[in-house]
């Protein structure tokens, strides 16, 4: 709508609409840089920097980070130019403008008050103190006895609605801020730390059992918020790597995770072999003790039974129903292994938690958490990730009411399930201080597209996981996923720039880590700048030797200066003489090297040599109906498109064994979309027609938009083929998710269809957003040969000679060898 109003003109009413999306997500710098340069054009200057204060206040206060550097220039910007006079702008009318109020101490933009239209329709705009409002022209001049008879009813009811929005606004501060810091109640937010054992020397280890069972059970009881056991030993690994599980490291994690009181404890084994366990609440602010209590049973779960009771009626609260056996096990043996598999998880010990969830899930197979863990711990192929998480899910109703949701969540998020969005909502909302609903969120919303909303989130995540930034990698580090996002988002949005600079400030937090030297030179590829890719690349494999092995990655960067030579030397070395999966990978790049070249027939045979070998392999990474994908598309860049159809469409019908049904849709619509268009080409209107449908219908079961989006695609080729360009051109708009790292076959055929309406200068910005891209994924079914060919026929179009020329010199250098049915087209770029 923001857009839309300044599309017309409408400065004001853009800002109005800017600020209501402000009052809903203020922690957004994109929002906020919106709604500053929105006021600029409507000439509020003033109204821009002090937005430009409201925000920097927010994020200090509740997220204790600086401010975006983006804003923080704008505003500097402003403020040079502060010296020019502001030109005085009338109102925003109508209900669009949305209330931003501050105090003394911050400021908050506040969603859901809605202005109250004075008389003469104008709507009411709070700020910290009320703007001067010029006088309408039809009024006497200030000071006459007419002036104060007519505006002095209109400045009270001001001042009226301006206190009352303040008292509205501290309220919601208040809640805001208990809110973000997670607390609920009087009592706040409360974390388990140590429960000290007395017992004889090598009696069993129940001490950390027992404070994750108590932990788990406590958050069973309505109305108290506990933060899990899980987060704690992740806080505690982090700021006491040396000694994790001592009292200090637990208080200190309970800090970082925003508790204001904590449970600890310590166990005794009583003289008729039952157990006795003693509990205090402490306050973390000042030490002090609020209540102390003693309960004895004959194991770990009546002991957390009887706690749980007494925590709970001392803060006023029912305690929950039933025995947190029936959430977790009723083993006490599965619960210490499952207790010592989060610790190794914790440490980065993947192996080692693998066995240990096994181990404990061999106790007790109904343990439902464990079952999870396993999911996240193991390493293996995605068809056994899915059955370990598929395994937790049909458990999930055996857990808590949070653990639920977390294996629910992360179950969606491995299957791509349009049910992740809400379901992570609903977990961030009930447990505000977990992170897994705050990066589930997150990642749902990338996946959706919604790139800006995902970043805003992802951010959040950042701000209560920031320690796991700090040193050397390892262990659990769910701000580094959620750094990763980010970086994703912004490439996906075209945004490579800020993509960089996250890459960037991910290798300064961790230089050691490979993942971020990683994900800096893929941006560095989609930049295409292959040379500071390939020194990122040289870090990532110093400090991952794994990495220096792989020879496709290394000759891949070659593909993108268009070296063919070295990189297929490389390729059929490594197909030659690496290990299984290197030849399988080196086989896959071998095939785009020799499309990119034209050299379809070449391209044919070593797609057919992958597709032995995927199958031989039975990869769950590489599915035998994922491994024809290449052939298919050989066979359609050939020209060969019954065949290349018949292919497509007999993938569609093969999946992954035993996959989930939003996976099933998936592979189903990214078949049959390459099937169409070789239908397109086959000019076959009525079974074109059929797939819009088909395609529209298979989009529901993802939560991938691209795929949500797709069906407009083929509606895009059915229109071309009909003649119907402009209609053409709108449906492969509303197709593209991402303008260089989505379907890039989809820019492709805008482009074409741009020119022959004559736009040209529309068909090349489409053009070179898809060069900005992959050599996979989405952008593996257009090569950059095809995309350099079509670019130089735009830039001709348009007039652009020199370009023109760059272009075509690139695509006749790559088609140097190609085969003969490439031939009339490389004679004409010749020319």
């Amino acid at each position: 709508l923001a857009r839309g109003a300044a599309g017309r003109g409408d400065a004001r009413g853009a800002a109005g609409w800017w600020r209501r999306l402000a009052a809903h997500d203020p922690l957004n710098a994109g929002v906020a840089e919106e709604l500053m340069n929105a006021l600029v054009a409507a000439g509020d200057r003033a109204g821009a920097l002090q937005h430009a204060r409201i925000y920097e206040a927010l994020v200090q206060q509740e997220l204790d980070l600086p401010s975006d550097h983006e804003v923080v220039s704008l505003a500097e910007r402003l403020r040079r130019d502060a010296e020019e006079p502001a030109r005085p702008v009338a109102r925003a009318r109508g209900p669009e403008v949305s209330e931003v109020a501050a105090s003394s101490t911050g400021a908050v933009a506040v969603p859901g008050i809605a202005a109250s239209p004075t008389a003469s329709g104008d709507g009411l705009v709070v700020a910290p103190y009320p703007a001067p409002t010029p006088a309408p022209a039809d009024l006497p001049p200030a000071g006459t006895r007419s002036d104060r008879w007519r505006r002095t009813p209109r400045a009270a009811g001001v001042m009226l609605a301006t206190a009352l929005v303040v008292l509205v606004v501290v309220a919601v501060l208040a809640l805001y801020r208990q809110r973000s810091s997670g607390r609920a109640g009087d009592d706040g937010l409360l974390a388990v730390g140590l429960i000290s054992d007395y017992r004889s020397a090598g009696a069993p280890d129940f001490a950390r059992p027992l404070a994750d069972l108590l932990a788990t059970n406590l958050a069973r009881v309505p109305g108290m918020n506990v933060v899990s056991t899980a987060r704690m030993y992740e806080l505690a690994a982090r700021l006491s790597p040396a000694t994790p599980g001592s009292a200090e490291a637990l208080i200190a994690a309970a800090q970082q995770a925003g508790a204001s009181g904590l449970i600890d404890g310590a166990l005794y084994a009583l003289p008729d072999g039952r157990l006795r366990l003693d509990l205090r609440r402490i306050e973390l602010g000042g030490g002090a003790v609020r209540a102390a209590y003693s309960v004895s049973g004959s194991d770990i779960f009546a002991l957390v039974d009887s706690g749980t009771a007494q925590l709970a009626s001392g803060a006023g609260l029912a305690p929950p129903s039933g025995t947190v056996a029936d959430v977790t096990t009723r083993s006490e043996v599965a619960y210490r292994l499952y207790t010592q598999g989060l610790r190794e998880f914790q440490r980065g010990s993947r192996a080692g938690a693998e066995r240990l969830f096994e181990a404990a899930l061999a106790e007790d197979s109904t343990f439902a958490m464990a079952a999870y863990h396993l999911a996240r711990s193991g390493p293996g192929r995605r068809s056994q990730l899915m059955g370990n998480f598929d395994r937790a899910l049909r458990l999930a109703d055996r857990a808590s009411d949070r653990e639920r949701l977390i294996i629910r969540a992360g179950w969606a998020a491995a299957a791509s399930d349009p049910a992740l969005l809400p379901i992570a909502e609903t977990l961030s909302v009930r447990y505000p201080q977990e992170l897994e609903g705050h990066y589930y969120a997150g990642r749902a919303l990338l996946e959706a597209g919604e790139y800006a909303a995902a970043i805003g989130r992802l951010r959040r995540v950042l701000a209560m996981d920031s320690l796991a930034l700090r040193g050397t990698p390892g262990g659990r580090c769910t701000a580094c996923d959620a750094v990763g996002d980010i970086i994703t988002a912004y490439a996906s949005s075209d945004s490579l720039d800020a993509a960089a600079r996250w890459a960037e400030r991910w290798v300064r937090w961790q230089p050691q880590s490979a993942v971020a030297w990683q994900r800096l030179r893929e941006v560095r590829i989609y930049g295409q700048q292959p040379e500071p890719a390939m020194q990122a690349y040289r870090r990532a494999a110093e400090l991952d030797p794994s990495l220096e092995r792989r020879t496709d990655l290394y000759a891949y960067h070659y593909l993108y200066g268009g070296d063919f030579t070295t990189a297929e030397r490389a390729f059929r070395e490594a197909a030659a003489t690496g290990p299984p999966e290197g030849r399988l990978d080196a086989h896959w790049y071998l095939t785009i090297s020799l499309r990119m070249q034209g050299r379809f027939r070449d391209a044919l045979d070593n797609a057919g040599h992958y597709r032995r070998l995927a199958t031989q392999l039975e990869s769950g990474a590489r599915d035998p109906g994922h491994a024809a994908l290449q052939q298919a598309q050989v066979l359609f860049e050939w020209g060969r498109h019954v065949e290349a159809l018949a292919l497509f469409d007999s993938i569609s019908v093969r999946w992954i064994r035993n996959e989930v049904p939003s996976y099933r849709a998936r592979h189903r619509i990214w078949a049959l979309t390459h099937g169409a268009n070789a239908l397109a080409a086959l000019r076959d209107t009525a079974r074109l027609r059929a797939r819009v449908d088909t395609l529209r219908a298979l989009g529901t079961a993802s939560a991938l938009a691209r795929d949500r989006r797709l069906y407009r695609h083929v509606e895009g080729l059915l229109f071309a083929v009909r003649g119907q360009d402009e209609r053409a051109v709108t449906a492969f708009r509303s197709a593209i998710v991402s303008p260089n790292l989505g379907y890039t076959r989809t820019n492709l055929e805008l482009a074409r269809a741009l020119l022959r309406l004559g736009r040209s200068p529309e068909a090349v910005a489409t053009l070179q957003a898809a060069l900005r891209s992959s050599l996979e994924g989405p952008s593996l079914y257009v090569t950059r040969t095809e995309l350099h060919a079509a670019l130089g026929d735009a830039w001709l179009a348009a007039g652009g000679r020199d370009s023109a020329a760059v272009h075509h010199r690139e695509a006749v250098r790559a088609w140097s060898n190609a085969d003969s049915v490439l031939g009339p087209r490389v004679a004409s770029m010749r020319r």
